[in-house]
């Protein structure tokens, strides 16, 4: 066995020796381009779900949320279930939020927002609202007439038209009307204003916990209370841990408030990946397939010849197969190299993205289910010719 691969390797040399330079580096190019193409675009799938998670876990739903039960609207006694959580091991800091709907409004121009009544210092534990702020300040306990508003979906810029849904450039000092869903209707100044990039993280306007209790009437509940994690244990196991702890309400990891969201965005773009994936080996298959082909054909007759003296055809077909792997290795290396230069590019300069800045993730199970597809195709693209031309008779072969 081991002779018959060193004469396949050998007989496979010399005749990859013989190949036009031109037809080698074509195919070769050929195969490098797929080689990116299958590994690059699930990595920009990949990294789209990243966007999306990342955004919603430091801006919407933390490593945790504790929402109400059943069919209530609040949480309530909500200090001493904020207490209970941050009490419990793993818990790096948590935040109780009230959250609103609202119409913004300054100078004939309107904007909805998502408003969250916050306690800021346990908000700066959980979320990034503070650290990404472009103008201003951000709102203390005791504010109650102060803002904060996301740039790009409620600020906006002055170029911005009706259509764009902003107040068209918005700045810190402006006055701001809010009318609340329950029609309760407020008159703020904007201290601050932030960004996270992303139509998740712009969507909100924050005020002080005291201001949305204000509005709503109400006192010691919550709508959510968003968890951060140490990271000391899964979010699976802090969950459980809180539910040790004593926490009777309704407790999700982020996995599990964004798989249903998320997943759906992702599975729509996988269906690009799939197709995308087919077409590329497709591509493969009948560009090894010609190379090879066109090769035994013009061999038939040396075929015809090693069978004559005693070369099995299978060391002839192996022969063949290794030509086929020849290319297709040689483009996995240059695609690979081609590849890290673009991934690493795209880290340093991410892509803008109205999720957010977008960065390619390549996954180790994208890579090697590539190279075993990769691997398959050019066996099978040089079984076939070469298993075709083998097959003939000896006399057939030489005589033509």
């Amino acid at each position: 066995m081991l002779e018959k691969a060193r004469v396949s390797v050998f007989l496979s040399i010399r005749a990859l020796a013989r190949v036009n330079l031109r037809t080698t580096l074509l195919t070769i190019t050929i195969m490098s381009l797929i080689v990116i193409n299958l590994i690059f675009l699930p990595s920009i799938i990949t990294g789209i779900g990243e966007v999306f998670s990342r955004a919603s876990i430091e801006y919407a739903v933390g490593d945790i949320i504790v929402e109400p039960i059943g069919e209530k609207s609040y949480i309530n006694q909500a200090d001493s279930v904020l207490k209970k959580i941050k009490s419990t091991t793993g818990v790096s800091g948590a935040s109780a939020r009230y959250e609103m709907s609202a119409t913004i409004s300054k100078d004939n121009t309107y904007a909805a927002a998502v408003v969250l009544g916050v306690n800021p210092d346990d908000e700066n534990e959980v979320t990034v609202f503070a650290n990404n702020l472009v103008q201003g300040e951000f709102v203390n306990s005791n504010d109650d007439n102060e803002i904060v508003i996301g740039l790009n979906n409620i600020a906006g810029d002055e170029e911005d038209d009706e259509l764009t849904g902003t107040l068209r450039g918005a700045q810190v000092g402006d006055r701001v009307t809010l009318t609340y869903r329950n029609g309760v209707v407020r008159e703020y100044r904007i201290k601050g204003i932030y960004t996270g990039g992303s139509f998740i993280s712009d969507q909100f306007a924050i005020v002080s916990k005291r201001e949305a209790e204000l509005v709503l009437g109400q006192s010691d509940k919550a709508n959510t209370i968003l968890i951060r994690s140490d990271k000391s244990r899964t979010n699976d196991e802090l969950k459980q841990e809180l539910y040790n702890s004593g926490v009777k309400d309704d407790i999700k990891t982020s996995e599990e408030t964004l798989d249903g969201i998320i997943g759906d965005v992702v599975e729509s773009f996988s269906l690009l990946t799939i197709v995308s994936t087919i077409v590329s080996l497709i591509i493969a298959i009948v560009v090894l397939f010609m190379v090879i082909y066109i090769n035994t054909l013009n061999r038939k007759s040396q075929i015809g010849v090693l069978k004559a003296i005693g070369v099995s055809e299978g060391v002839i077909i192996g022969s063949y197969i290794m030509q086929s792997l020849f290319y297709t290795f040689s483009a996995m290396l240059i695609g690979g190299v081609i590849l890290y230069v673009i991934i690493s590019y795209l880290i340093q300069n991410p892509v803008p993205f109205p999720p957010g800045p977008l960065i390619p993730v390549v996954e180790i199970s994208t890579v090697v289910q590539s190279i075993v597809s990769l691997i398959v195709t050019s066996v099978v693209a040089g079984f076939l010719p070469s298993w075709s031309i083998t097959r003939r008779n000896i006399i057939e072969s030489i005589g033509r």
